[in-house]
């Protein structure tokens, strides 16, 4: 049957402008969108009048693209908002490593995991890139629970051979094996929405050999690859020490770590922070198509930096958005693209850096991010309302005086810096409500 969406529809194409259409109809033909319309034509009303399609009135409320979060930690759901004191690495040495160390315990996930998956359904993420831990028995829970509300994600089992706890630590063919173990599992799984990404945490968690056999395995598997790049400068410091004999006059980045080994741009890949990127990185990012998660509430949270977020749009970089949750604080994705609005404002009065859109920003956090997920499945598109794109919407209606007296844009910009968990009245996956 015929769906026809009738509200205030909001979308990015193109990161340059909103294109807003007030109470106007969203055509979907089967899950896809076919088109907007100002007015119903004779063939759309013949079709309402025989029962052959169906309007679904949403006057007065926004109709905007699903979120999409691409850069988690599911484990670190618990610890937001804790130790935020630190700087990055002590940060996870003090706190982040011994919280993972209890999902050794089954029981301990399936506490966890279903308030952190019911938290991003209510903020509207309903895709994600998510790590897991080690563990592929709590990771396994964890995709179950994504099931339950419908959700679609990449979920990594993580990957460790160093500097960690000793309850991370896992000898290279165990954690090759077990990464092998999970993507079989996901392979396997029926009627499942998730699928697997190759996750070592960051380099310097990682032998050489570690991150080649990952790398072997994304390529011969086909599967996408998450990780860390340049997130702050003493791990950069660290990265260029612990494999200061495979790097070189030509070879001089933390990016050449994960090229060497296979785990850049050979398949789809997401590299989260990129705060401090060098010319070297950014070339070989711009070569292999590489993804930059900018997570700006952790940037800011771990006194990690400010990304130059408008000099590497404007370089070409393929930018999306992440929460970073634990270092991040919230799961709201219209938080987290107000923090980088932010950001990039305190860039432009620190440095001169041009200003951003709101526009640009909430293209990263949708159409951007969804560029990720098209890359791993070219026969979808994702993240807007052109013809032909997949229906990942959010009905939004924010109940406050000023609301009526507000237009779309207004109200989605009030969406963004106030918007809470209840405003969001409906959400839509590949067409279907959940």
């Amino acid at each position: 049957m015929i769906r026809i969406f009738k509200g205030c529809i909001i979308h990015t194409p193109t990161k340059d402008k909103f294109e807003i259409y007030e109470n106007e109809y969203l055509v979907l033909d089967g899950n896809l969108c076919d088109r907007i319309v100002s007015q119903l034509d004779q063939d759309l009303l013949d079709l309402v009048d025989k029962g052959e399609a169906l309007v679904m009135d949403y006057t007065d409320h926004l109709i905007i693209p699903s979120f999409i979060d691409l850069h988690l930690h599911a484990p670190q759901y618990i610890q937001m908002g804790v130790g935020l004191h630190l700087p990055l690495i002590d940060w996870l040495n003090q706190y982040t490593f011994k919280i993972e160390e209890r999902f050794a315990d089954v029981n301990y996930a399936k506490k966890c995991y279903p308030a952190f998956v019911k938290d991003l359904y209510d903020w509207g993420s309903l895709r994600s890139v998510i790590f897991g831990t080690i563990h592929n028995e709590s990771n396994q829970v964890l995709v179950e629970e994504l099931d339950k509300k419908g959700l679609s994600a990449m979920v990594g089992k993580v990957n460790m051979n160093r500097f960690t706890t000793i309850g991370l630590t896992e000898t290279v063919n165990q954690s090759l094996d077990k990464t092998k173990g999970f993507i079989d599992y996901l392979t396997e799984k029926q009627d499942t929405k998730q699928e697997a990404i190759v996750t070592p945490r960051f380099a310097p968690s990682c032998s050489y050999d570690l991150l080649d056999g990952l790398g072997q395995i994304a390529g011969e598997r086909a599967v996408p690859v998450q990780s860390h790049l340049c997130e702050t400068r003493r791990e950069m410091d660290w990265v260029k020490d612990l494999f200061k004999d495979r790097l070189n006059e030509e070879k001089t980045s933390y990016s050449d770590v994960y090229h060497m080994t296979g785990l850049m741009g050979n398949t789809p890949t997401v590299m989260a922070h990129g705060v401090y990127l060098e010319d070297r990185d950014i070339k070989l990012c711009k070569e292999n198509q590489v993804w930059i998660a900018h997570c700006p509430t952790s940037n800011n949270n771990l006194s990690s930096g400010i990304m130059p977020l408008t000099k590497y749009l404007d370089l070409g970089l393929s930018i999306g958005l992440g929460s970073d949750i634990g270092a991040g604080h919230t799961l709201a994705m219209n938080q987290v693209m107000v923090s980088a609005i932010e950001n990039a404002k305190m860039r432009h009065t620190l440095f001169g850096d041009r200003m951003i859109m709101e526009s640009e920003v909430f293209y990263l956090c949708t159409k951007g991010n969804g560029s990720f997920f098209e890359a791993v499945h070219p026969e979808k598109s994702i993240g807007s309302f052109e013809k032909g794109a997949m229906f990942d919407a959010l009905i939004v209606h924010e109940e406050h005086p000023v609301s009526g007296s507000l237009t779309p844009l207004e109200q989605l910009q009030r969406f963004l810096y106030c918007g809470e968990k209840q405003s969001i009245k409906k959400r839509f996956l590949e067409g279907l409500e959940i």
